[in-house]
């Protein structure tokens, strides 16, 4: 449906071929709409839960499409790289195509409602679908993470709202050290020019 999705699925066959031609050892993992700290929040291009959690942990309104009731599975970064190592690690995962996600369809609205709990701050609005969004939107989508726990052994820990309450705090300490580099800016900008 979009230029993303068949570079993420050449990207897959990519690893099939080199393995299978050349003996390369690869494993392809899909990521479920990964969020958590140290992911970036400052847009929302293939990222859109770090950037609602920013978004609403700045008090800010984010748009809801439809009703916001379309399921998304929702992964913890920590969870995530998990299932990375463990995956790259295993000689039988190699080929393997894994789905790594909570494994459970959480509706979006749910998601918001979570992000505004945790931040304290924040607020959402229903929107009617764009009509350039309805032309990529998926319908809902649980990822089947059975293979994964099989081969390697993984499952997800973290929680829903375990998880975005560590996100929240993580946007939190990022804002504070801002505020304190922008002072600092300032007071190194006062005492140059009293020297000047």
């Amino acid at each position: 449906m979009s230029a993303y999705a068949w570079d993420k699925r050449d990207g897959e066959a990519y690893c099939a071929y080199y393995g299978a031609r050349w003996g390369i050892r690869a494993v392809a993992v899909r990521l479920s709409n990964p969020y958590g700290p140290h992911l970036a929040a400052g847009h929302r291009r293939y990222n859109i839960a770090n950037w609602m959690i920013g978004q609403l942990c700045h008090g800010k309104t984010v748009s809801v499409y439809g009703r916001g009731e379309q399921l998304r599975d929702y992964v913890y970064i920590d969870d995530a790289v998990q299932a990375l190592v463990l995956a790259t690690g295993s000689e039988p995962a190699c080929g393997v195509v894994f789905n790594v996600g909570s494994g459970v369809g959480t509706p979006l609205i749910d998601f918001v409602r979570a992000g505004i709990l945790a931040a304290g701050a924040g607020s959402f609005e229903f929107q009617r679908w764009p009509e350039t969004a309805l032309g990529v939107e998926t319908g809902d989508y649980v990822a089947n993470i059975e293979r994964v726990r099989a081969h390697v052994g993984w499952s997800p820990r973290v929680s829903l709202m375990e998880g975005i309450t560590r996100a929240v705090a993580a946007q939190r300490r990022l804002a504070g050290r801002v505020r304190r580099v922008a002072a600092i800016d300032e007071v190194d900008r006062e005492e140059f020019e009293a020297a000047a």
